[in-house]
């Protein structure tokens, strides 16, 4: 589990210290995170990465489709940063980002099939 945690920080450029500071534990508690942790920092440090619990005990994301996406969409800051900026633009300009997005897919998909052939 701190080998998770430890990789999450590096993914964000922090230390577990800066993580402690921000998350009010104390200093090197998060070393000590196993799985006698309380559920409770838990949580707090999976809400922190936009992680599930599920994610810090195993490392893998849960069953559910849509929520092993939603994960792994939150862990990409630059995705996350993205899809928070199109969520505050006006509707016509998301539709534009969506067109576009669908276009360049098409695209990917037909360059897959041709190197597939």
């Amino acid at each position: 589990m701190v080998e998770i945690i430890r990789s999450l920080c590096a993914s964000r450029g922090i230390n577990f210290a800066k993580l402690e500071r921000e998350l009010g534990f104390a200093n090197g508690s998060i070393a000590k995170t196993n799985e006698s942790t309380g559920v409770s920092r838990l949580k707090a440090i999976a809400d922190y990465f936009g992680v599930t619990i599920e994610y810090l005990v195993t490392g893998k994301d849960p069953e559910d489709a849509d929520a092993s996406l939603y994960a792994k969409m939150k862990r990409d800051p630059t995705f996350w940063n993205y899809a928070k900026m199109a969520y505050f633009l006006p509707p016509a300009y998301q539709e534009q980002i969506y067109d576009y997005i669908e276009m360049v897919s098409a695209k990917a998909d037909r360059e897959q099939e041709t190197v597939s052939a």
